[in-house]
This record gives structure tokens, sequence and C-alpha cells, in this order.
């Protein structure tokens, strides 16, 4: 039977995308074989489930940014009663649906239960790939991005991370990467610009939100630099001043030294003398931490804080 008759479904929403229309008929030489050639994810569902039809369209947009690595399919459990109780009897949890599985090289890598937000879908797909050494198309240029930016070319990084969100708006480490790089470019109104941008339900994500931490950072380096002096004397004149000491460490690390910054932050939490003064030096430095992102400067400060917690 040849599924390209009246099996294949378009959505409603785009023509560019479809589903495959799954039964008892195809479904071994769709999901379990097809897969062998291009990884196969197929949604079981029921009529008139509001959960599955909520999920449907964010499994089409996922695919669709995808460029054609993957396969979508649909499987009414309902309508094809014989297979799901094979499946069931071969470890399938089908109880409860809707349940979305993928299959890769005839096998399923992964599946999960209910509905899931487009990045997480994104993320749960990337991961089953990665499980059997597979990248992602769109994967090559949040790596390009980043390394773009440890090699100190914002420029360059800018346009993968752009391309990326072309592709997929709701990766959040495409906003994330793309923020940081008009930061490095000094470019914080466009960050600022850009940020409005987000998705609001990555807002809270937080890659996202160290994003936006370092934008805020960025913001203030220039009243950081014209300040820095007579906070540093004004600190050294009243080390009591919690409020003006830390006042002058936020400086620091606008201003480009934040490993001052850290090392002032460690000694405070240190003194044991003040554990009001303790708490929130480190409530600061794990601030530092979200705004600085995944640097070698993170990991070398997180490192030494857990030697002072633990030590």
């Amino acid at each position: 039977m040849s599924f390209m008759n009246d099996s294949l479904l378009l959505s409603q929403n785009t023509s560019e995308t479809a589903y495959l229309e799954i039964t008892e008929k195809n479904f071994m030489q769709e999901a379990l074989e097809g897969s062998v050639k291009k990884p196969f994810l197929l949604q079981f569902f029921t009529d008139n489930d509001p959960i599955s039809e909520k999920l449907l369209p964010i499994l089409e947009k996922t695919i669709q940014n995808l460029d054609g690595a993957v396969r979508l399919g649909r499987l009414n459990v309902l309508q094809n009663r014989a297979l799901c109780q094979q499946l069931i009897q071969s470890g399938l949890p089908l109880n409860t649906v809707p349940i979305t599985v993928l299959f890769i090289q005839g096998k399923i890598i992964d599946l999960f239960q209910g509905f899931q937000p487009a990045d997480s879908v994104h993320k749960f797909i990337e991961n089953a790939f990665k499980k059997v050494g597979i990248a992602l198309p769109s994967a090559h240029l949040l790596e390009k991005g980043f390394k773009s930016l440890e090699e100190n070319k914002p420029e360059e990084a800018c346009a993968y991370f752009g391309e990326m969100i072309e592709k997929n708006n709701e990766s959040p480490e495409a906003w994330n990467g793309l923020l940081r790089a008009l930061i490095a470019m000094d470019e914080i109104e466009g960050a600022q610009e850009a940020m409005t941008d987000i998705p609001e339900k990555l807002r809270e994500h937080p890659e996202i939100k160290g994003a936006m931490a370092a934008i805020e950072f960025a913001a203030k380096k220039g009243e950081a630099l014209s300040e820095l002096e007579t906070l540093k004397k004004e600190a050294e004149l009243s080390p009591e001043n919690l409020a003006l000491q830390f006042r002058f460490i936020e400086a620091l690390n606008a201003a480009g030294e934040p490993e001052k910054a850290a090392d002032s932050l460690l000694s405070m939490m240190a003194d044991k003398s003040n554990q009001e003064a303790s708490e929130q030096a480190k409530q600061n430095l794990l601030h530092f931490f979200e705004a600085w992102g995944e640097t070698d400067l993170t990991r070398r400060y997180r490192r030494k804080l857990s030697s002072l917690l633990f030590s």
C-alpha cells in the first residue's frame, strides 16, 4: 500500500510541514523500517484529546525546523488496537496518551508522555540524536557560533546565531549566543532591542536569564568606569559600609575586572564574622556566574566557591 495517496496529511498551518498517518498496515514499513533511512517521530494519540491536539503543531514546527532530518507520523490508538496491544506487550507504555516516540535505525531510542513545549521537544530530539552519534542539521550553527565567540569573532558569531534563530526562534542557546555576541561587539542597545524579540516563554530559561544579567552589567560599564576610582577610595575609607563595598565590587565587574570582583566576594564569604554579608556575597557571586555564562572564568570561580564552602 502506497502511503503517498490518502495517508499523507498536510498540516493546517503550512503546506511545508506534513505528517504521515500511521496504521497497522504501514507501521512496520514507515516507523520501523523507514527509521533505518531517516529518524521517525511518532505521536500516539486519540481523537478529541486536547493535549494531543495542542502538541501536534509543536511537533510539526519542530520537524520543519530540522530541515527534513526527521519524519513525523501519528497513530490513532483506538483505531489500531491490535497493533497497540502488541506494542504494550513489548513494553511500550501506551495506557496513557499522548505518547511521542522517536525511532532511529529501527529501534525506539526515547519517548516522552503528555505535553512538552517546543524547546523541550527540540532538546528531546537533540539528546536522542546524541545517544546514537548523530548531529542535528542546525547543531553546527550553535557550535560554530560559540566557537567564534571563544575566538573573539563576535560579528561572525552573530551571523551563525541569527541563522539558527531564523530556523528555530525558540532556541534559548541561540538567543543566549546572539545576546552575548552583541555585548562582545559593544552593541548594548542592539542587545537590548534583540531581548524584546525573545519569545515570552523563554524568558525564565537559565541561559536567557544569564544573558539578560550580562546585558545589565554591560549597560553599566560606562558608569562603572567613571565611578571606579571614587568608589574605590570611598570603599577603602569605609570598610564597614557593606552597601558601598558591594557597589564597588559590582563596578569592578562591570568595568571589566571580574577576577578582582569575584576575589573580593570570596574574601567577604571567608570572613565568618558577618553571616549576612557572607550570604549576600555568595548571592552576588552566583549572579556573576549567571552573567558570565559557561566560561573558563565561571568554572574556575565555581571551583573556588566549592572549595570555600566545603573546606
